[in-house]
C-alpha cells in the first residue's frame, strides 16, 4: 500500500473516531464494522481507544465454578 493511501486511511479513521465520540451509542453491527477493528488502525489503537467500547473487560471476574 502506498504511503499516501495509508495516511489518508488513517486520517479518515481518526475522523470517524471523533464523530463516533459524539454519537450516543452505536448498535452492535455499526460497532463491529468500525474501522478501528481493521488494519492498519487495529495495530495502532491505544488502550484508551479500545476501552472506550470494551471497558467491561476491566470489571470482568472469573466465575467461582464453571457452568
Amino acid at each position: 500500500m502506498k504511503k499516501g493511501t495509508s495516511l489518508l486511511l488513517t486520517l479518515l479513521m481518526l475522523w470517524g473516531l471523533d464523530a463516533s465520540a459524539e454519537a450516543p451509542q452505536k448498535d452492535y453491527e455499526r460497532a463491529r464494522w468500525d474501522p478501528i477493528h481493521f488494519p492498519p488502525a487495529v495495530h495502532e489503537a491505544t488502550n484508551e481507544q479500545c476501552l472506550a467500547c470494551h471497558k467491561e473487560i476491566l470489571s470482568a471476574k472469573p466465575r467461582q465454578v464453571s457452568p
